[in-house]
C-alpha cells in the first residue's frame, strides 16, 4: 500500500508539473464529447505544537469526468457519462487511507418524439476501484475489510419517460427499474478464522460470529447478487450557475417493491421477510461537483455526496442500523483549464 500511495503521489506531481486542471470539449459531427482532469494535492505538519497536531500529513486527490453526447437527429440521442475519483491520505498516526473512491458510469439512448419529452434507457453502474476498511473494527482498533471492487457494486436498469425540463436540467422517471446489488469479491471477508469471534475479543451485542460482508449491503453471500423491482426518478442538473462556477449533480431516487428480508441465525445462515412494502423507504444517491475557476492556472474544487440506503445497516452502536451517509472534498489546483 505504501508503494501505491508512493506510485500516486509521484503520478500527481507530475501532473502538476505539466498542468494540473485540464478540460478539453469539442463536437464533431453529430456528437459532443468532453473531458475533465483534475489532480490537488496538500500538505500539512507540526513540531512541538502545544495544542495538539498531526506531525505529518499529505492527501493526493483526482477526478476525471468523460462524456460523449449525440445530438439529436430523427428523434435518436444517446448520452453517456463517466466519473472516477480517487483520493488518499498519509497521516503520522493513521499511515495510509483512502478519502475519496468512485466509479460511476451512465448511458442513456433515447429517442425524443417532442422538444423535452422522450422515452430511453437509463443504465447506471456505481462500484469503488480498492478495498475500503473499518479502522476500529468491534472498538477496539481492529481492521477489517468493508468494501472492494464489486463489493459492493450497483447495477440499475431505468426504462421510462426523459423529460428536459430546461437547458441543464432534466429528469427519467420509471416505473419499472431493475436494481441489482452485487458483493462479488470476499462476500464474507471475516477478519477471524471461520467467522469466529474469540472470547476476549466479543463486545456486547458482536455475538459470537462476524456478519459476511455481503449481509452489510443486504445481499446474500451465498448468491452474491440481490435484484429488486421497483420505481426509479434520477435527476441531473449541469449548469454554470455564475461566472466561472459550474455545478453539475445527480439526484437516484429508488423505492423497491419488496419488502425487507433479515439474516439471522448463530452464523447468520438463515433469511425471513420481515415486512411488506413501504415506498416511503426511498434509496437515496446524491452526488454534487462544484467548480469554481479563479484563474487560467487555479481552480476550487467542491465534490459532496450524499447515500441512504435502507439495506446497508452497518451503523449504530450495534452496526445494525441504516443511516444516512456523507461524504466531502474540498480541493484547490493549480493548472490549465481550456475549452475548444
Amino acid at each position: 500500500m505504501r508503494k501505491l500511495f508512493l506510485l500516486f503521489s509521484g503520478v500527481l506531481l507530475a501532473g502538476i508539473t505539466l498542468g494540473q486542471d485540464t478540460e478539453k470539449k469539442t463536437t464533431k459531427g453529430k456528437w459532443e464529447r468532453g473531458i475533465n482532469f483534475g489532480v490537488h494535492v496538500g500538505q500539512g505538519g507540526s513540531r512541538n505544537w502545544a495544542a495538539g497536531a498531526e506531525k505529518f500529513s499529505l492527501w493526493t486527490a483526482a477526478k476525471l469526468n468523460i462524456y460523449a453526447n449525440k445530438i439529436p437527429t430523427k428523434g435518436f440521442y444517446w448520452d453517456n457519462d463517466l466519473q472516477l475519483n480517487y483520493g488518499i491520505v498519509n497521516t503520522h498516526s493513521g499511515g495510509v487511507r483512502k478519502v475519496d473512491d468512485k466509479i460511476d458510469f451512465s448511458t442513456k439512448p433515447g429517442w425524443s418524439f417532442a422538444k423535452t419529452i422522450g422515452v430511453a434507457l437509463l443504465v447506471n453502474f456505481r462500484s469503488q476501484f480498492y478495498d475500503g476498511y473499518n479502522y476500529n473494527y468491534l472498538n477496539q482498533g481492529l481492521k477489517r475489510k468493508i468494501s472492494s471492487f464489486m463489493a459492493p457494486g450497483y447495477l440499475t436498469l431505468s426504462p421510462g419517460l426523459d423529460w428536459k425540463i430546461c437547458p441543464g436540467f432534466s429528469m427519467v422517471l420509471s416505473p419499472i427499474a431493475n436494481k441489482f446489488t452485487f458483493v462479488t469479491n470476499e462476500a464474507y471477508s471475516y477478519s477471524f478464522a471461520g467467522g469466529i469471534i474469540p472470547d476476549d475479543n466479543q463486545t456486547d451485542g458482536s455475538g459470537e460470529f462476524e456478519k459476511p460482508l455481503a449481509i452489510n449491503y443486504g445481499v446474500d453471500p451465498t448468491r452474491e447478487v440481490r435484484h429488486e423491482l421497483g420505481a426509479s426518478a434520477t435527476l441531473y442538473f449541469n449548469k454554470e450557475v455564475v461566472k466561472n462556477v459550474a455545478w453539475k449533480s445527480k439526484l437516484d431516487l429508488f423505492s423497491s417493491y419488496s419488502g425487507r428480508r433479515e439474516f439471522f441465525g448463530p452464523n447468520f445462515a438463515s433469511t425471513r421477510d420481515i415486512d411488506e412494502f413501504h415506498p416511503e423507504r426511498v434509496d437515496i444517491y446524491f452526488t454534487n461537483s462544484i467548480v469554481m475557476k479563479v484563474n487560467k492556472w487555479l481552480n476550487v474544487s467542491y465534490d459532496f455526496d450524499i447515500i441512504y440506503d435502507d439495506d446497508v445497516r452497518q451503523f449504530g452502536p450495534n452496526g445494525n442500523v441504516a443511516a444516512m451517509q456523507f461524504r466531502s472534498m474540498l480541493g484547490v489546483g493549480v493548472g490549465i483549464v481550456a475549452s475548444f
